[in-house]
């Protein structure tokens, strides 16, 4: 039960505990790990593994929608309203055995109907530890913090850890010379990229969601700073926030759990590469569960490095009542 990443494949033991001294012994856990691409959740024979990815693309494309509106929401909290109704409508349609396309087409076009101020705004992206950086209560709310701050953020997407995890057992069954299970990922790796790319196909004809660079890139612009054999969340974040400097980010934010394994290679290597992405800002933060006095006070000083990387911050201030020139900003 201990094979996942860092103290991940913990978790289940330690839920075991809890459920067994609340009297729910009978209480079954699944707890696949990454070494098979968490094949195995004792579901064969069903449609739960389809489900599940169809329903995680769903909702990755869905926070993209919120991450690229609230910043500019007219009427403020109209955003997450939507957002709140757009994931119980996908409950209701997986239920139902409906389909995610059809309802990407029309949740998208609820978005693009929210009206907006015309306000440009630097990007942030977040990377990091998966859980911690898409759980707005493990990170205080880091992504709205960073938003009142003037920014809008490009959080990394759930979704690139399967991803991630098929790509590496179909390597390593190539090198073990285990073909079946190399011809196995390698459906496993297309099913998953076919369904992906019909979600947000039809998110995006009728919003302009922004698209990601594949698995495969990812890991291979971060293989300068480390080695895939490297296994684990590292790996990705580096690549990722190459990838989202490209894109036009101002500034990365790598969020992780105090004394991360991976948090920490990447927090050691983010000078490194933070200096070849022409000294773009770059703020490593860890959380223990606890509030931490300081951490507003990192927030805005960085906010404005973000400012001063994109453009001119002469007239910024954080209560937002004065906007940078537009003009100058260096806006994705």
């Amino acid at each position: 039960g201990a094979s996942g990443p860092c103290r991940f494949g913990l978790y289940s033991q330690f839920h075991r505990l809890v459920l067994d001294d609340l009297g729910f012994k009978d209480v079954p856990i699944f707890s696949p790990n990454s070494k098979d691409g968490y094949d195995q959740f004792g579901l064969e024979g069903t449609n739960f593994r389809s489900v599940a990815w169809k329903a995680l693309v769903y909702i990755d494309c869905l926070m993209k929608l919120c991450h690229q509106t609230r910043p500019y929401e007219l009427n403020k909290g109209e955003t997450d309203l939507l957002y709140q109704s757009s994931i119980r409508k996908m409950d209701e349609a997986i239920l139902r055995d409906d389909s995610l396309t059809q309802l990407a087409r029309v949740t998208a076009k609820e978005f693009s109907q929210i009206d907006r101020v015309k306000e440009p705004r630097p990007v942030i992206g977040v990377v990091g530890e998966i859980y911690l950086r898409s759980n707005r209560f493990s990170n205080n709310n880091l992504i709205k913090k960073l938003e009142r701050l003037g920014a809008e953020v490009w959080l990394a997407t759930f979704t690139e850890w399967p991803l991630y995890t098929s790509l590496t057992f179909r390597r390593d069954s190539w090198n073990n010379r285990d073909y079946k299970g190399y011809l196995k990922s390698q459906l496993q790796v297309q099913v998953q990229k076919y369904y992906e790319h019909k979600i947000v196909k039809a998110f995006g004809e009728n919003f302009p969601i922004r698209h990601d660079y594949s698995v495969e890139r990812v890991v291979k612009m971060a293989e300068k700073y480390i080695n895939f054999e490297c296994k684990g969340e590292a790996i990705l974040s580096i690549g990722k926030a190459i990838e989202m400097n490209a894109m036009g980010a101002s500034g990365i934010v790598n969020a992780m759990p105090f004394n991360c394994m991976p948090g920490t290679v990447v927090s050691s290597l983010s000078g490194k590469v933070s200096s070849d992405l022409a000294n773009i800002p770059w703020l490593n933060i860890s959380y223990e569960g606890l509030r931490d006095s300081g951490e507003d006070t990192r927030l805005e000083a960085f906010a404005e490095q973000v400012y001063s990387f994109a453009g001119d911050v002469s007239d910024f201030n954080y209560s937002n009542k004065h906007k940078p020139n537009e003009k100058k900003k260096q806006i994705a």
